[in-house]
């Protein structure tokens, strides 16, 4: 992949760093999406390691492995408990997810905030040089160009939200909105999942700071210019396809026990959840649907099988404990209502599968369901499309409220809200006639593959690359500008 002929080095900034051979934590998706932009490129990869600390000094570590830097540092335990579990993750994270509920404010907790945000970009200027690249990901790291601007940086610096962005009037919740949109504003280029985030953005620009908008590409703030734009992240299909071309890994992987038997290799009778324990996911959603789908279309008893893939997140945080119990108690529930001696209804699964178990996973179900109440992107739902047969492919279910349906518009398309209609796309979907099953498919493994892994990545560093220095940024007078 080439960036053109001024390329620097490329450096990542992210909460979380996957270390080879070290981390076990990797950010899902991001690690997969920027780890071959830097390999090709060289570069430096940022942030915290997972590890706290209570007392003593302050570890910055370093790996380097197949020409990239990979650079960590420890936070402390009040830091952790301040920043990372609540500002980030009990303000900004429900708050972008329009979970209005969930939000906890504490001036305490935004200092520290802002307090880790200095600390890490003062961590990270040692390493870095002018005609670098930096690459900022994600809510927990939104003022890291303002620290970078104020230590003297000069860099293109570009972000990229992977969660929604708030509306404007969820986003005045927040009681330093203001302040943070501002933190924007010190960017070079500003990303977003959809055209709704983007249109989300640039309508709070507007409202909270004095900006002008060029076109639907630029915004100017205090003599500068800020590209802002759509990047949907996307999937490597040559992964996925080469994982399940792997004949004698698939031979291995493929004995998965189902209902007391093994899922014959031509079995069409699963439908597949695979979702993180969040609130956002909409997993007791689902699984109402399932239940109500059971009890209405009694004829699909022993014949569906539903599994639900389910990992734990922040597993000590009082709203996923409460979480989790729910939804186990869901479970036993139905199975305990509709299980017979040679047939679960449910196997849930609270581990994460092997990359290759769950291709081979998403290959054979007939279904999949995503019903996430709000999502950036959801690569379950891409991932899926990818790993179908287009022969013989299975069934999408997806949240209208996920990202990604904009771009699987093929899917059965619902409202995570409507259990009614949940289940009744349930049974629509397994009675899919097969020519319309390739129809649908064909329509969305075209934009899977349109907009993949690689265009993301390389997408955003040749808009970040394009951009001018802050030092060189010109004002552009558009002759219809809209001031704010």
């Amino acid at each position: 992949m080439e960036f053109g002929v001024h390329m620097g080095r490329l450096i990542v900034c992210s909460n979380r760093v996957a270390v080879p051979g070290i981390s076990n934590d990797s950010p899902g998706g991001l690690a997969t999406g920027i780890s071959g932009a830097l390999k090709e490129n060289g570069g430096i990869w940022f942030g915290w390691s997972g590890e706290v600390f209570e007392t003593g000094c302050r570890n910055t570590q370093e790996v380097t492995a197949e020409d990239v830097r990979y650079l960590t540092v420890d936070i402390s335990k009040e830091e952790h408990e301040l920043y990372y579990l609540g500002f980030a993750n009990h303000f900004l994270w429900p708050l972008c997810h329009f979970e209005l509920s969930y939000i906890r404010y504490s001036t305490l907790e935004y200092d520290s905030y802002r307090s880790v945000n200095r600390m890490m970009a003062e961590r990270l200027v040692p390493f870095s040089r002018t005609d670098d690249l930096i690459w900022v990901h994600d809510y927990h790291l939104i003022p890291m160009a303002h620290e970078l601007r104020a230590l003297g940086v000069q860099s293109n610096i570009g972000f990229f939200l992977h969660v929604p962005f708030p509306s404007f009037g969820m986003l005045r919740s927040l009681p330093v909105a203001q302040e943070l949109m501002a933190c924007f504003m010190r960017y070079n280029v500003v990303g977003f999942q959809t055209e709704e985030d983007l249109e989300s953005f640039r309508d709070s620009a507007l409202r909270l700071l004095n900006v002008t908008i060029h076109s639907n590409d630029y915004l100017e703030y205090e003599g500068r210019l800020i590209r802002i734009g759509v990047f949907p992240i996307g999937v490597d299909n040559n992964v996925i396809q080469s994982s399940l071309a792997n004949s004698e890994a698939c031979e291995d992987e493929v004995n998965i026990p189902v209902s007391g038997s093994l899922l014959p290799s031509e079995n069409r009778g699963l439908i597949l959840g695979v979702d993180r324990i969040d609130y956002s996911k909409g997993l007791v959603e689902k699984l109402n649907a399932y239940e109500l789908f059971l009890k209405q279309y009694p004829e699909y008893h022993k014949v569906l099988s539903l599994m639900q893939i389910a990992t734990i997140s922040r597993g000590s945080d009082p709203d996923y404990i409460n979480l989790r119990e729910r939804l186990e108690n869901t479970v036993a529930h139905i199975n305990g209502t509709y299980a017979d001696v040679d047939w679960v209804p449910i196997h849930y699964l609270n581990r994460s599968q092997s990359p290759t178990k769950l291709m081979v996973l998403m290959n054979l179900a007939r279904i999949c369901m995503v019903t996430s109440l709000r999502d950036g992107m959801n690569l379950v739902s891409k991932e899926y499309v990818s790993a179908q047969n287009p022969d013989d492919p299975g069934v999408l279910i997806l949240s209208e409220l996920a990202g990604s349906a904009k771009q699987l518009e093929g899917a059965l398309l619902v409202n995570p809200y409507d259990v009614e209609s949940m289940a009744r796309n349930i049974r629509v979907a397994v009675t899919m006639s097969r020519s319309e099953r390739i129809e649908r498919h064909a329509s969305m493994y075209s934009s899977v593959k349109r907009y993949d892994l690689q265009n993301w990545r390389s997408s955003f560093i040749e808009a970040l690359q394009a951009t001018g220095s802050m030092e060189n940024v010109k004002k552009v007078r558009a002759p219809h500008a809209i001031v704010g």
